[in-house]
């Protein structure tokens, strides 16, 4: 692999150049241009794999050099490594899609681990690609069967451990030592921008595996994927075999970090990863099911990693779901139906920002709400066919506790539609569902005026009425918790959270955050970790 620094800073440039040799990477070329037009002439005469490359120079951009470069070889990869963290740079790298960027001045280890990914990435491309080229993905019924039986064991489904000892011991016949150690850990595709048809799952296999090896390559397991295919569900149990020395923890969390990152860039999947801990492999089973009663707990589907047993929930209070639930009555009693949809989604949110939702309270939770709907729907003589429908059927309300999104989406269309039968709806709560789907845009309160057909003063009185707030500090805040779910679960950059809540403007994203939140969103981060 060949690596081209691109900087018009004579000090940068040295500088750059003098950290990545000393990171002993495998290239066979690290060369430096100083501007894009002499980095132009050097890849027509050198083909580079990866680019460090800055944004603001003299004469053609970084931006512009690379989407050249990119139209002619796609396949390599380009870090931006500026000190402008202007967003419209920001937007034109994504769209570019770039492998990342770094905002100067950046320490030693995020250079190193970005390269690192950078590489891996490559290295995972091109053995996909032989391997769809090679048409190697095409296995036989015996790998499907051995998969089948493997998880079923794993789940508890089955008593018989013969098929997993097989995979295992396949995966593992070129080490002639006895097994230390299995570390497991549980890979949950949340969602994808493709979705893999069946005939592809025999290559999803494949390419699961290969990441997996290229990734943990420096913990020198031996490494077995099985696929926990089912319906839109992609997910897959990886389980690592050590023969001898056994890495440390810390070691392999860093390599699972690698995995996750990776995840998005190579097929295009946001994941949750969950880590076991050491066993051996006869206790593989009750661990192996703790992960997956952890992917259920993961109610809210947020990616991240995950320890064992991390998302089990904080305990709720005895009384907690009673005393609400005498609240939630009494506004259904009083006819005020957009009053208790808000009161259940606000409970939700609350539970889930202090990480008390899991799969058993989101149960208790639904149990309750479903009481009342439909004692309300039989006191008003309201008839079931009116309320759910092929959008919403009663089963798939009676199966939503199993995931918040669903179980939202689920409590805001019946109580739309009650409010249409009796007559109590409005106009707020479309307007609160509208900016909640739209979280990530500029909203004005004349663009929402518009789309409920009313004017924008008008609007503003009905919503501060019903809710207290003005219909522009609610946008504003709403803005502002999305912008905290961001910064306590990912490493994004703040430029870049900014725009997923709809401010093309950084600065005023954090004046904004300072007002509501009361400091900045980088102090912010730094208080929830």
């Amino acid at each position: 692999m060949n690596l081209l620094i691109v900087d018009d800073e004579p000090l940068v440039r040295r500088m750059v150049y003098e950290k990545v040799r000393a990171m002993n990477f495998p290239f066979q070329r690290i060369d430096r241009a100083d501007s894009a037009a002499a980095a132009r002439q050097m890849a027509e005469q050198t083909e580079y794999d990866i680019f460090l490359c800055d944004i603001v120079m003299p004469g053609e951009d970084g931006i512009s050099f690379a989407r050249w470069e990119l139209g002619l070889h796609p396949e390599c990869k380009f870090i931006f490594l500026t000190a402008h963290a202007d967003y419209e740079y920001m937007k034109q790298a994504i769209a570019l899609q770039s492998f990342d960027y770094i905002l100067q001045p950046a320490s030693d280890e995020e250079i190193y681990q970005t390269i690192e990914r950078a590489i891996m990435q490559i290295s995972i491309e091109r053995k996909n690609r032989q391997l769809i080229s090679a048409g190697s993905f095409y296995v036989g019924h015996e790998e499907e069967i051995l998969d089948g039986n493997a998880l079923r064991y794993l789940e508890g489904k089955a008593e018989d451990a013969s098929f997993l000892m097989r995979l295992l011991a396949g995966d593992t016949q070129n080490n002639t030592e006895e097994c230390t150690a299995v570390f497991p850990f549980y890979v949950q595709v949340l969602h994808g921008k493709r979705r893999w048809m069946e005939g592809d799952r025999a290559l999803l296999r494949s390419i699961y595996k290969n990441i997996v090896d290229e990734v943990m390559a420096p913990l020198h397991a031996e490494n077995t994927v099985i696929p926990r295919f089912g319906e839109e569900k992609e997910n897959f149990i990886a389980l690592m075999s050590f023969f001898g020395a056994v890495p440390s923890i810390r070691e392999i969390e860093s390599c699972l970090e690698n995995l996750w990152h990776l995840f998005g860039k190579v097929v295009n999947m946001k994941v949750a990863v969950y880590a076991g801990r050491m066993c051996q492999v006869e206790d593989l089973g009750p661990l192996v099911r703790q992960l997956f009663e952890d992917e259920s707990n993961n109610v809210r589907n947020a990616e991240g990693m995950y320890e064992i047993g991390s998302l089990s929930g904080a305990p709720l209070e005895e009384d907690a779901i009673p005393s609400r639930t005498l609240v939630w009555k009494k506004l259904l009693e009083q006819g005020k139906i957009s009053d208790f949809r808000d009161a259940v989604l606000n409970y939700l949110k609350f539970c889930g920002t202090d990480e008390k939702l899991n799969q058993k309270h989101m149960l208790q939770v639904h149990g309750a709400v479903s009481e009342l709907i439909l004692t309300y729907m039989t006191e008003h003589n309201i008839n079931s066919a009116d309320v759910f429908s092929e959008e919403l059927s009663y089963y798939q309300f009676l199966s939503s506790w199993h995931k918040l999104d669903d179980f939202q989406r689920a409590v805001i269309m019946i109580t739309d539609r009650l409010g249409t039968i009796t007559g109590t709806g409005n106009d707020t709560q479309l307007i609160m569902q509208y900016i909640h789907q739209h979280i990530d845009q500029d909203l004005s309160v004349s663009e929402l005026a518009e789309m409920a057909g009313k004017t924008p003063e008008y609007l503003t009185k009905v919503f501060k009425k019903n809710t207290g707030m003005t219909l522009k500090k609610y946008i504003d805040h709403e803005k502002m918790e999305a912008a905290k779910v961001l910064l306590k679960t990912t490493q994004l950059p703040v430029t870049i959270i900014s725009g997923y809540v709809g401010y093309s403007n950084y600065s005023n994203f954090t004046r904004s955050f300072r007002q509501i939140v009361g400091c900045t969103p980088s102090e912010f981060r730094g208080l929830s970790t």
